[in-house]
C-alpha cells in the first residue's frame, strides 16, 4: 500500500513551499518552546519541521531548472514522429508496460497488470493542419 498525503495538509503545503519556510518554522518553534520547556523538548517540537525542511530542500535541489525544462521541451517539439516514437516507447517500457505498436487510430497498445490501454500520441494540430 502506498502512503498518500492529503493535498492540503500542512506537510504537503510545506513540501511544495521553499525549504527555508519549514526551516524558519522549525526555528521559531524551537525558540518559542525553549522559553517554557527544556532544550530537549524544544528540539523534539521543532524536529518534524526540520525534517520537512531537509526533505523539501533535497527535492528542490534535484528538480530541473526552468531553463533546462524549456530547452528539453524545445528539443522534443523539434523532433519528428519517427524520432519521438522510440523515446515514448522506451519510457512506457521503463514504467513496466508491455508495448506493442499498432496501426490505425492508435499508436501504441500498452498492457500492464492485465489492463490494456490504447495510446494516440501524434500531434493533432501538426497532422490536421500541416503546421
Amino acid at each position: 500500500m502506498k502512503f498518500k498525503v492529503a493535498e492540503n495538509s500542512l506537510f504537503a503545503v510545506l513540501m511544495r513551499s521553499p525549504w527555508w519556510v519549514s526551516a524558519l518554522i522549525a526555528g521559531a518553534i524551537f525558540f518559542a518552546m525553549r522559553q517554557f520547556f527544556a532544550d530537549m523538548f524544544a528540539i523534539a517540537g521543532a524536529l518534524p519541521f526540520a525534517v520537512i525542511s531537509a526533505a523539501a530542500g533535497w527535492k528542490q535541489l534535484r528538480a530541473p531548472s526552468a531553463k533546462k525544462v524549456a530547452e528539453r521541451l524545445a528539443a522534443l517539439r523539434a523532433m519528428s514522429w519517427e524520432e519521438f516514437a522510440p523515446l515514448l516507447e522506451t519510457g512506457f517500457k521503463r514504467d513496466g508496460y508491455q508495448v506493442k505498436r499498432v496501426s490505425g487510430t492508435a499508436d501504441f497498445e500498452l498492457e500492464k497488470d492485465w489492463r490494456l490501454s490504447l495510446v494516440l500520441a501524434k500531434r493533432w494540430k501538426a497532422n490536421v493542419t500541416g503546421v
